[in-house]
């Protein structure tokens, strides 16, 4: 019995690097500023950093963990905002039981997590 276990978990963990290629663990998102386009911004995401003009759209990988985003535009005020990661819609339970057996394998995890689709960005005009 444990050498069925062992092999089962040797499997899971050789074929885990793979799953990038048949789960989806990145995410696609849309930043807007209604009031301020073409201001510059700074996303941090899972270690990475993201530099773009809004009106944009990046591609993420999915983590557990929230995003920072800074916007600036001459004329208006830096605006910083914490963008939060949520657990896709009946993923809680699955979760729990994939990060039990496979608690040092974060690709796994992701694929049930998520961002907004769409993020805006308020940037308020200096006086």
């Amino acid at each position: 019995m444990k050498i069925q276990f062992l092999l089962i978990f040797l499997l899971f963990l050789f074929t885990a690097g793979c799953s990038t290629t048949f789960l989806n663990t990145t995410q696609t998102i849309r930043f807007i500023a209604p009031s301020a386009n073409y201001a510059y911004c700074l996303l941090e995401a899972d270690g990475q950093k993201y530099q773009f003009s809004i009106p944009a759209k990046i591609t993420v990988e999915r983590s557990k963990d929230d995003m920072l985003l800074t916007c600036q535009k001459e004329g208006h005020i830096t605006a910083t905002r914490h963008i939060k990661s949520k657990l896709k819609s009946k993923s809680e339970n699955i979760i729990n039981k994939v990060e039990y057996f496979a608690s040092s394998i974060n690709t796994i995890s992701r694929v049930f997590y998520e961002y907004p689709e769409i993020v805006t960005v308020s940037l308020v005009p200096e006086n």
